[in-house]
């Protein structure tokens, strides 16, 4: 099947909207990742000790085992040996347990648990010990945290500190749970990163600046594919966006197809800059390089992850460019999400809204 509608203004021919898929079409990961991105609808928060699932709550160690990253899992029967990991990242709500709920369903429909695993992560807002989450009271260690905002863990800051620790990039904790979930399930061939809504906004900001992903294999080289529900804002790989043209607020339209993009402030045909802002990390890539940030931000933090694995600052915004050509992701679009985000549960700050008027756009 071929692609409906290409992105071009993100700068990558990569990122694809799909149309809906068919059996033809679809793997069973990717059946069962798109079905679980329609039910996501309501949200009660994070809870623990976990308020439902308690028998699927485990712990993964992240940071040395410093603290651990919050998960809930539904392994395949005993004596199967599955083949494929669905990680699912939650939205805003932070309900984990509801979107682990909706996967495991899921999956029991299509009659796939001898197949896939699911993990279903969570980052907290609140203190929580292993022995807690997990139920067992041998368990030790505490819960990494991101309490300041949901933007704290969608764009890939740091979780709060302590001690003379100063905590763990949200977008780490992915890396290393991909890891774990290699080294936990040695009978993985293939490993789908999902999200809906802000869990769709933290993947993708996740799987541009990550170097997880290249060529369409995670480090350790395992098929990887990140598939993301309707996102509220894009990180964009070049300097322009939409003209206004593409940004009424009355064409909230499935077919909706924008073909001119220009550099903000460029002309009366192109949308505002933001002060000159519109293009920083969050919604571009331009404020990675090393110092370019106060410490403690979340570009000084995200600067800090990708300084990792990439030392040369003028060649960053290349390399995360070229990078992302290469990785497998799809985007799903809600057919009725048409509500404008003036008016909607969507990111209207002005980075956002010179990428549209809502989901659709």
């Amino acid at each position: 099947a071929q692609p409906n509608k290409v992105w071009g203004g993100l700068g990558c021919c990569s990122i694809r909207v799909w149309p809906r898929p068919t059996s033809a079409m679809a793997s069973p990961a990717s059946s069962l990742a798109i079905g679980v991105l329609v039910l996501a609808l309501a949200a009660h928060g994070f809870t623990c000790p976990p308020a439902n699932y308690p028998g699927m709550a485990a712990a993964v160690p992240l940071a040395g085992g410093r603290v651990f990253l919050p998960i809930f899992k539904h392994d395949a029967p005993d004596g199967a040996a599955p083949t494929i990991a669905v990680i699912t990242l939650h939205g805003a709500g932070r309900n984990g347990d509801n979107y682990h709920g909706w996967v495991t369903n899921a999956l029991r429909k299509q009659d796939m648990e001898g197949e896939i695993v699911t993990i279903s992560p969570i980052f907290p807002d609140k203190n929580c010990s292993a022995a807690d989450w997990t139920g067992d009271p041998e368990a030790v260690g505490r819960a990494a945290r991101w309490t300041h905002s949901t933007r704290q863990w969608v764009n890939g800051a740091t979780s709060d500190g302590f001690d003379d620790w100063d905590g763990i990039s949200s977008f780490e904790a992915v890396d290393d749970l991909i890891t774990w979930v290699e080294m936990t399930y040695r009978t993985i061939r293939k490993i789908v990163v999902t999200g809906f809504s802000a869990g769709a906004q933290m993947g993708l900001r996740w799987v541009i600046t990550s170097p997880n992903g290249a060529r369409g294999v995670t480090l350790s080289g395992t098929l990887l594919t990140i598939i993301l529900g309707s996102p509220s804002s894009f990180i964009y790989l070049n300097d322009r966006r939409p003209a206004k043209s593409c940004s009424l607020i009355k064409d909230q339209v499935v077919d909706h197809n924008c073909t001119t993009f220009l550099v903000p402030g460029s002309s009366h045909k192109a949308v505002k800059t933001c002060k000159g802002h519109y293009n920083l990390y969050g919604f571009g890539l331009e404020g990675l390089e090393r110092g370019a940030a106060k410490p403690h931000t979340t570009r000084a933090d995200v600067s800090d992850y990708i300084h990792k694995y990439l030392h040369d600052d003028a060649l960053i915004e290349d390399t995360l460019r070229a990078r992302f050509g290469t990785k497998n992701v799809i985007f799903e679009f809600g057919d009725l999400d048409v509500k404008d985000c003036l008016s909607g549960v969507c990111a209207d700050d002005c980075g956002a809204m010179d990428e549209g008027m809502s989901r659709l756009q």
